[in-house]
Order: structure tokens, then C-alpha cells, then sequence
């Protein structure tokens, strides 16, 4: 029973690890997008002020409201400090369960587990 229990909260650790990875990631590849967004515009706000004035006018402030929005709404785009803290968060909790008394044991159950499968 108890093993068990303890086996479930191995897999709700590494659940969260997973998860919390990929959140990560999901963010990372936003930030990149948004990004793209924001250079995009500029660079076709550039060249069409020969074109047309309105054009690289809305362009521009296109750009800027985008800027702005990521300076001002830190949900929006998260910063790197921030996504490298949640990355950290899985090899911390890994380092305390290693240093408790209940990680011999976590491992000799993970490995009957693995032995019967």
C-alpha cells in the first residue's frame, strides 16, 4: 500500500516536470513568434514610407502598440529570468528528494515497478 502511494507520487513529480517543460516551451516559442511580429512590421514599415505615408504611419504604430503591450503586460511575454526559473523548479525538487532518506527507497521501488512491467 504504502509502496504503492509512494509510487504514484514519483509519477505526479514527473507529470509536473513534464508539464512544466513544456509550458516552458510553449512560452519560448510565443516570445520567438511575437518577436517575428514586431521586427516584421518594422521591416515592412521601413521601405513603404516611399510608397505611402499611411502605410508605414500604421505600420510603425503597429509596432509600437506591440511594444508597448510586451514592456507594460509582463504576462504577455515572460522574461527569460522568469522561464529559467520555472525550468530550474524539477532539478530542485529532484536534488531534495535526493537528499532525503526516502530516495533509497523511491529507487528500490522504481525498480520492482520496472521489473514487473
Amino acid at each position: 500500500m504504502i509502496r504503492q502511494e509512494i509510487w504514484e507520487e514519483m509519477k505526479k513529480a514527473k507529470t509536473y516536470q513534464l508539464s512544466c517543460l513544456y509550458y516552458v516551451d510553449k512560452k519560448r516559442k510565443f516570445n520567438r513568434i511575437y518577436n517575428m511580429w514586431i521586427i516584421g512590421l518594422a521591416a515592412i514599415g521601413a521601405p513603404t514610407f516611399f510608397i505611402s505615408h499611411w502605410c508605414a504611419f500604421v505600420t510603425t504604430i503597429a509596432a509600437s502598440v506591440l511594444e508597448v503591450i510586451k514592456s507594460f503586460i509582463p504576462a504577455v511575454c515572460q522574461s527569460e529570468e522568469d522561464r529559467q526559473r520555472l525550468m530550474d523548479l524539477p532539478s530542485t525538487s529532484e536534488k531534495r528528494c535526493k537528499k532525503s532518506k526516502v530516495f533509497g527507497i523511491c529507487t528500490k521501488i522504481q525498480s520492482l515497478q520496472m521489473s514487473y512491467h
